[in-house]
């Protein structure tokens, strides 16, 4: 697929997409969360300041155990069910 190769700091775990979002919906990212099933997905949100969660759905339960260095505070839930009612008790 031509084109997927690029560097753009749209792509995660560059924030770019957050910080677009942000300024389009005038986002408060340090109140926000991000919710996905890669480290990527939670660095990306942990850039701007939002917290994260990460699914154990899809590709979560099999990197759960490797985070990458640094990544700290974020919650582990076995699905989005789970990752809403902890968003809803955190809030």
């Amino acid at each position: 697929m031509a084109g997927l190769n690029i560097t753009c700091d749209c792509r995660k775990p560059a924030p770019g997409m957050f910080t677009r979002a942000a300024a389009d919906l005038d986002l408060d990212l340090s109140r926000s969360f991000v919710v996905g099933d890669r480290w990527h997905d939670l660095q990306a949100g942990m850039a701007v300041g939002a917290r994260g969660v990460l699914v154990r759905t899809g590709y979560g339960a099999s990197v759960e155990q490797t985070p990458p260095q640094g990544l700290t505070g974020y919650a582990v839930t076995d699905n989005l069910a789970g990752a809403a009612a902890w968003i809803l008790r955190e809030a």
